[in-house]
């Protein structure tokens, strides 16, 4: 039994296991990034664990060990001059609980490629990935670093961000630069507990980041997505982390986002862009492709009872030609 992390990194649509930024998408009025890479990473030097004489027993209370990680991640950030990142429960329930339910039936933790298409539908088109396995009531060793037992929900938080930012063995810092990605702004969160031979609780962790950029930021973005993927830390992106205390680590009032609205266009032909909606909208010689993805301001029905969705300012579509998720 030993404790365990990986992570994956997009932004991208598509789901290849490379790591070249190439072209641009929309995602509704949102310029996005394209044609990136996933890289699925397993931490090759995990933790042997050292059976302590009468293990403590340890029974995380998951709601709030969920509350606390997200206040310990957004400690990171600020400590970072980062935003914090906002709970999104639709990532969570969409994705993070099947992640990590399916990871605690495995001999390793494996990352699932579909994870940004699903993340894409959602409205995101940033996407990244970090998966733990955490022994607790045990003592752990990393190499010759021995760590005592977790015997409590505010360690474990504390302990699971922790031994992300420190990516023992990760060559690429990868767990450590998805905490630290300046375009992600949505998180999931989702917990699982096994019991080991011993009686002791394994807790499966998983982080689904989401996030989307404007045209100007394009550059910058890949510029971080690109350090993702490399090896090793670069000056140019210099990072802190100051732990809490366990003993004084209160959840703080979590920020909940707002589930994203997104129309899919559903017509061979595309669909029309309008300026205003109803019989007074002025057509903008412009169509959306079928099959794009267009985040939703706003609904309205015009005058003969049609409905027409808002994908930017005062640019409408009507709802005949899009599925919606809403």
């Amino acid at each position: 039994m030993m404790w365990r992390i990986a992570r994956s990194g997009s932004m991208m649509i598509t789901t290849k296991k490379h790591s070249a930024l190439t072209a641009f998408t929309v995602v509704g009025a949102i310029t996005a990034l394209a044609g990136g890479g996933n890289m699925w990473v397993s931490l090759p030097m995990a933790p042997h664990l050292v059976e302590a004489a009468e293990p403590t027993a340890y029974t995380p209370n998951i709601t709030v060990v969920k509350n606390l990680i997200l206040t310990e991640i957004n400690r990171l950030r600020a400590q970072n001059h980062l935003p914090a990142l906002k709970l999104n429960n639709t990532i969570t329930l969409a994705w993070s609980n099947g992640i990590v339910a399916k990871n605690a039936q495995l001999p390793h933790l494996q990352h699932d490629p579909l994870q940004p298409t699903v993340l894409n539908k959602l409205g995101f088109a940033l996407t990244g990935e970090n998966l733990a396995s955490t022994p607790v009531g045990v003592t752990r060793l990393f190499g010759n670093l021995r760590k005592p037992a977790i015997t409590d929900d505010q360690t474990l938080a504390v302990e699971t961000v922790a031994q992300y930012y420190d990516d023992y063995g990760v060559a690429d810092y990868g767990h450590r630069k998805n905490l630290l990605n300046p375009y992600f702004t949505d998180v999931g969160i989702a917990f699982a507990l096994k019991k080991d031979t011993d009686g002791n609780y394994i807790v499966y962790n998983a982080l689904d980041f989401g996030g989307n950029v404007s045209a100007s930021q394009y550059n910058a973005a890949a510029a971080y997505f690109n350090y993702a993927h490399q090896n090793g830390l670069s000056a140019q992106y210099p990072t802190v982390y100051q732990p809490s205390n366990p003993a004084t680590l209160t959840p703080a009032l979590i920020k909940t986002a707002a589930p994203k609205r997104v129309a899919t266009v559903d017509y061979r032909g595309g669909v029309g862009l309008f300026n205003g909606y109803g019989p007074s909208a002025r057509f903008t010689k412009r169509m959306l492709p079928n099959g794009t993805r267009w985040l939703v301001n706003a609904v309205a029905k015009d005058s003969v009872g049609r409905t027409w969705y808002e994908v930017g300012g005062n640019q409408w579509i009507d709802a005949k030609y899009v599925t919606v998720n809403f």
